[in-house]
């Protein structure tokens, strides 16, 4: 309802909007489960639905901040495969590793407006 000066009333007729999803998801609790010579196994939790990944590298990236995955791609040189089913609890096996190396892993989560998290950077070595 509006009305101009001469206090005129009129309704306007009715309208939907939607609001647009800007927020990323927020990345916690990594934790490389185990690793063995050649796999590990990293998890972690999302607070909305999202995709699930990880960049990785023999070479440290710390102090690098990436707010693209396609960068963080680039620069560690190495990624599973991006799983777009969207979860809260994400999982990723690493395998063909090399045993007795340390490895550099971010883990990075996008969700469904397109949103994108990557963590800071994390390591774990192979026995």
């Amino acid at each position: 309802i509006s009305a101009d000066a001469h206090g005129n009333e009129t309704v306007s007729g009715e309208y939907a909007f939607t609001t647009q999803d800007k927020t990323p998801p927020a990345i916690s609790d990594v934790t490389t489960v185990f690793a063995i010579s050649n796999a590990a196994v990293i998890v972690w939790v999302t607070d909305e639905s999202a995709s699930t990944q990880i960049v990785y590298s023999t070479t440290s990236h710390a102090g690098v901040l990436y707010v693209n995955a396609d960068d963080a791609r680039g620069a560690y040189g190495s990624w599973s495969v991006e799983d777009v089913t969207p979860l809260q609890s994400h999982a990723v096996i690493l395998g063909s590793l090399t045993s007795g190396t340390t490895y550099y892993f971010r883990v990075i989560s996008i969700d469904a407006s397109g949103n994108q998290s990557i963590s800071g950077e994390y390591s774990f070595d192979t026995a």
